[in-house]
């Protein structure tokens, strides 16, 4: 049961559609009850993890918080969507760091 729980969810994940624009994405994005990603025209679901991924995800949160208490860092889910210049254009990480002050964009009007 749990093996076929897993291929379910793998299968969630793969490119729903190519060429997509990153205007389309937004519109889908904005609609959509579950996370989307985009990259080079293409947007996937981001349907749920295994347990074990959770885990390690919760205690990699747990970890960086300790780590970096007393410091003006903050720890973020995959609940936010970042960013990543070299990596564009936004990305549901598991984890996010932030030691710097949080630079926030208009995503649905698509100032980028």
């Amino acid at each position: 049961m749990f093996r076929g729980y897993v291929i379910i969810k793998l299968m969630q994940t793969l490119a729903i559609k190519g060429d997509y624009t990153l205007e389309e994405y937004a519109e889908l994005e904005k609609s959509s009850e579950e996370k989307l990603e985009y990259f080079e025209g293409n947007i996937w679901s981001m349907a749920g993890a295994s347990p074990s991924h959770e885990v390690i995800v919760g205690n990699t949160i747990t970890s960086l918080n300790i780590s970096l208490r007393g410091r003006s860092c903050r720890v973020f889910s995959s609940n936010l969507r970042v960013k990543v210049p070299v990596y564009l254009p936004y990305r549901y990480p598991d984890v996010t760091a932030l030691c710097e002050q949080p630079i926030y964009e208009d995503f649905f009007g698509l100032q980028v």
